[in-house]
């Protein structure tokens, strides 16, 4: 429907969706601004307000009455679309034996309160649970998904039909990360068809979906067969152990029965308690699997798009589900997420194959569209003699393009001077001066910012028009009018002299000031009526104080006088507050916030400070986000100033000062402004700074002088300077730069990503030293 809206009337629209779904809009204008009162019914609605060109300018989930206020002039209409929030019921699931259909709809993903009150109580922490708050919805659209994880049978096959030689199946990222590390299959060979493969990265697992014709599951397609809206913390029910059936695949000791599977990954259907709401198996346990998503832990996947609720963003790639190697329950839950690097082979790793069935988006949108009034009303004509009679009543009429409302502003604001209409709305609009209301020499200034059309589009002038009294007089502006500026500082004030009379010309001879005003920039000159002419007076005061001083205007017909008023302030004190920051102990980069105060002339507006150079009287560990330019004043005279200290793995007491230069603004001052920020901190004080070498396996951390190629080497308590890595014969291997806690991992690879052969290697950092010996 298009509907032009109109100020102070309110329009109701119901519109019903194919599912008998309603939701009601009310809509409002007042000139640019346009709100919508948005009111949907059952379980809500998405809804999007988009612009001609199909910019969305407002979208969000809708599940109680909520008003949304936009500014749409230009381009002056919108199209407000929305989809029922309709969750898709197990009933609606297909079962296509080996897979599942699942319907598309809206699903409420994420944990809620009560969630969370549950998995706490198992024992998951907050930063872990943080990771899948908060509940929200999401429009998934219809899928199909395996009900087990991806066998060693179909990877065999996968294998077999040359999916480690053609590069088709794979990402570009992907084949660069196989063919530079020479995998040719998993990490874990498989002994049974049966069994879910293992011990495969990332890259491995999307190769094989994309040989299958498929995709790997997305995050929150995972999530939704996992849950579909039962909204139970495990897979099967909101208590680990519900019943006498086994449900997933943990650590054996934390199970609710032992397996028969020796502390490994076994047959999905053995554990038959581990059955989510849709009918997938092991979702809950024996492997983790890969999803699609990209990793980003702390922020897209809470800012997810509703109708793209998938994330692409981040190196890492997301993991869901628990493993047989899991010591929490709680990591069993659907709500668990976790990322890894995607060239990650470890043996608790697999994947689940689903394909996307419909097109991604909700097949059920109701549109409308939306014309506003956005023509501001045009001053065509202004209805005026030459100049206002002082004697007798006199008018101004204002013919507008449009009907307007509203009373314009004067100066002076007299009850002798009102607005009058033909009517309450009109297109013109008559301003009545009752007589003796303005004497000779007035001017009347009338301003039609509070006039606008009954849509409340303000007038297209905003400016203050002038009519003048019909004499032979002059009129002088200054600007700015209030003057104030410190002491030993300059200001130049521009002045305006003119013709307000209606007589003739006036021949200005000289301008006269007093001290400590000064006139500057004037010439003689011949002002027609309405002609104006411009000078200088410059304020330069040398102490604390009010001033007053005349100004005389001689001209041909004698001299025109009027006061000047001025102050100088003599308070001085520009700092930051606190005066000093000292971090303290710290052991990694960390930020503080000091407020650069301005504290001079606090009662004058005109007076202000620029941000010139800033500098460190070090620079080396300390650094600040203050920017040049930035500008400190009467109404903004405090700015807050972030200073960073990175240590850099460097140790000791530190300290720098912060200078900061400020240059006045609209003046010129004698000495300049500089404020300074003493900074300190001290690093790595209880650091322990003992390189070990630790060996870290699958349960076992040691220390250690030979790895094995199952483990991992660390080393520990690097406080300065990098791990250099050489073989038994003297060269250089590979480099290693610590983290801010002081390890770093050695990998067994060299500068080139290469596996190293077994052998001696040694290793030196600083003054320490050590050797390994890698046993293959």
């Amino acid at each position: 429907m298009y509907i032009e809206m109109k100020q102070y009337i309110i329009a109701f629209f119901f519109v019903l969706s194919p599912l008998f779904a309603q939701v009601s809009i009310n809509v409002y204008q007042n000139g640019s601004r346009v709100g919508f009162d948005i009111t949907p019914e059952g379980d809500g609605a998405f809804v999007q307000i988009a612009d001609p060109g199909d910019s969305t300018l407002w979208s969000g989930i809708v599940e109680t009455t909520t008003t949304v206020e936009l500014n749409i002039c230009p381009p002056g209409s919108v199209s407000i679309r929305w989809s029922a929030l309709i969750v898709p019921g197990l009933s609606g699931i297909v079962d296509m034996g080996e897979k599942l259909m699942i319907p598309g709809g809206w699903f409420e993903v994420g944990a809620d309160s009560e969630d969370v009150a549950l998995l706490s109580a198992l024992g998951m922490p907050p930063e872990i649970y943080g990771r899948a708050q908060p509940r929200r919805w999401a429009f998934i659209d219809s899928f199909e998904i395996w009900k087990d994880e991806t066998p060693c049978s179909l990877f065999s096959r996968f294998i077999a039909e040359g999916g480690y030689s053609e590069s088709s199946y794979w990402s570009a990222e992907g084949w660069a990360a196989m063919s530079g590390a020479g995998w040719s299959g998993p990490s874990i060979p498989c002994p049974d068809g049966g069994l879910p493969v293992r011990g495969i990265s990332y890259y491995e697992a999307e190769a094989c979906a994309n040989w299958f014709g498929a995709n790997l599951a997305y995050e929150l397609q995972w999530e939704a067969a996992a849950r579909m809206g039962v909204r139970d913390i495990f897979p099967w029910g909101d208590h680990f152990c519900p019943g006498s059936d086994i449900t997933a695949n943990i650590n054996d000791i934390n199970q609710c029965e032992i397996d028969t599977f020796d502390y490994g990954p076994g047959y999905p259907e053995y554990f038959t308690g581990d059955i989510a709401p849709s009918g997938c198996l092991a979702m809950g346990g024996n492997i983790s699997e890969w999803c699609r998503d990209g990793w980003d832990e702390y922020n897209l996947y809470v800012d997810i798009d509703p109708l793209e609720p998938f994330n692409s963003a981040g190196d890492d790639r997301t993991v869901r589900g628990g493993n047989y190697a899991t010591w929490d329950r709680y990591e069993c839950s659907p709500l668990f997420r976790t990322g890894y690097d995607p060239v990650v082979r470890d043996a608790n790793l697999g994947f689940r194959i689903a394909r996307l069935v419909g097109d991604g988006a909700p097949n059920d949108w109701v549109e409308d569209t939306y014309i506003f009034d956005c023509e501001a009303p045009e001053l065509l004509e202004i209805i005026f003699a030459d100049c206002l009679e002082a004697t007798h009543d006199d008018s101004i009429g204002f013919v507008f393009s449009e009907a307007v409302i509203g009373d314009p502003a004067t100066v002076p604001d007299d009850t002798n001077i009102f607005a009058r209409n033909d009517s309450t709305v009109s297109d013109t609009l008559w301003l009545i001066i009752l007589a003796g209301t303005l004497g000779y020499g007035d001017s009347l200034g009338v301003d039609l910012s509070t006039v606008t059309d009954t849509a409340g589009n303000p007038v297209e002038t905003a400016e203050t028009t002038y009519f003048f009294v019909c004499t032979y007089d002059l009129d002088v502006v200054l600007s700015p009018e209030d003057i104030c500026i410190p002491v030993d500082c300059r200001i130049d004030i521009e002045a305006i002299v003119t013709n307000i009379g209606t007589s003739g010309p006036i021949a200005i001879d000289s301008i006269v000031i007093d001290a400590p005003f000064e006139a500057s920039g004037f010439s003689p000159v011949t002002l027609a009526p309405g002609d104006s002419a411009r000078f200088n007076i410059i304020f330069q005061p040398g102490i604390e104080g009010d001033y007053a001083g005349t100004l005389e205007v001689h001209h041909s017909d004698g001299f025109y006088a009027e006061e000047i008023t001025a102050f100088a302030c003599g308070t001085d004190s520009v700092y930051f507050q606190p005066q000093e920051l000292d971090f303290g102990d710290v052991y990694e980069a960390v930020s503080g916030t000091s407020g650069l105060v301005f504290d001079i002339c606090e009662e004058c507006t005109l007076f202000a400070l620029r941000v010139g150079q800033i500098w460190w009287t070090d620079g080396a560990l300390f650094s600040t986000d203050l920017a040049p330019d930035t500008v400190l004043d009467y109404f903004n005279n405090t700015v807050g100033t972030i200073v960073h200290f990175d240590p850099d793995y460097h140790r000791g007491a530190f300290t720098d000062t912060l200078h900061v230069q400020l240059l006045p603004e609209n003046a010129e001052c004698e000495r300049p402004y500089i404020a300074h920020l003493p900074v300190s901190a001290t690093s790595g004080s209880d650091t322990d700074c003992t390189p070990t070498v630790e060996c870290r396996g699958a349960r076992l951390v040691r220390p250690c002088d030979t790895v094995k190629g199952t483990e991992s080497i660390y080393f520990t308590g690097i406080c300065e300077g990098v791990v250099e890595i050489y073989d038994h014969r003297g060269r250089f291997v590979v480099e290693l730069a610590p983290d801010s806690y002081n390890e770093v991992e050695w990998n067994l690879t060299d500068e080139s990503g290469n596996l190293v052969p077994s052998g001696l290697y040694y290793w030196a950092s600083g003054k320490s030293k050590g050797n390994i010996a890698v046993v293959r």
